[in-house]
């Protein structure tokens, strides 16, 4: 489909100088910097970022291992607190004998 005004007119008119004001900027950054050296601090801000993310992973990896083992341990002495008093109830032949142990059993801090 041909154009029916010029390019200047299919751009905008006056507001082309718009366009043609942030290009000038861009070309003049790239004359006074390198576009190696953008692409070199593009990538090494690249590599801290994705250093600093696996970081953050594994700080929470770390975090979150160690509370599961602090909660499965937790929960394995519990178990094995309520395996012995089981063991030593059912060990007593009268209700008196069941009265010294248990309170010798929660005083006693040794897991089993």
């Amino acid at each position: 489909m041909p154009l029916d005004c010029s390019p200047y007119e299919f751009l905008g008119g006056s507001n082309f100088s718009l366009v043609i004001i942030p290009i000038s900027i861009v070309i003049t950054i790239f004359t006074i910097i390198p576009i190696s050296v953008i692409v070199v601090v593009i990538v090494a801000i690249v590599i801290v970022a994705t250093i600093v993310v696996a970081i953050v992973i594994v700080v929470i990896g770390f975090v979150a291992g160690s509370l599961f083992t602090f909660v499965a341990g937790d929960a394995a002495r519990q178990a094995g607190y309520r395996a012995r008093l089981a063991d030593n109830i059912n060990s007593c032949h009268t209700l008196g004998d069941i009265g010294n142990v248990v309170p010798r059993f929660l005083l006693s801090s040794k897991p089993v």
